[in-house]
């Protein structure tokens, strides 16, 4: 069976477009949780009632999906070397 150009790799269900793409989105997170321009580039103001932090919310869990996907996750508990 011959592969095509975007077909999964080693049968994982992931294309390297899909990692190219969830990377970038990764690093899109990054960058906006980050804020380097100090509240300039802000989709939903903060000092907007409840909702205010949406944005934050929403670019946080991009970037634990991404994590995810790419098999990190901060939060499974680690086994000590004995």
């Amino acid at each position: 069976m011959k592969k095509t150009k975007g077909e999964d790799l080693a049968g994982s269900g992931r294309t390297w477009t899909r990692d190219i793409g969830m990377g970038i989105a990764a690093l899109i997170a990054v960058i906006y949780l980050l804020n380097p321009d100090a509240g300039v580039l802000e989709l939903i103001p903060d000092n907007i009632p409840i909702i205010g932090n949406l944005d934050e919310v929403a670019a946080t869990i991009l970037l634990f999906k991404a994590m995810a996907y790419f098999g990190w996750n901060p939060f499974s508990p680690r086994r000590k070397k004995r």
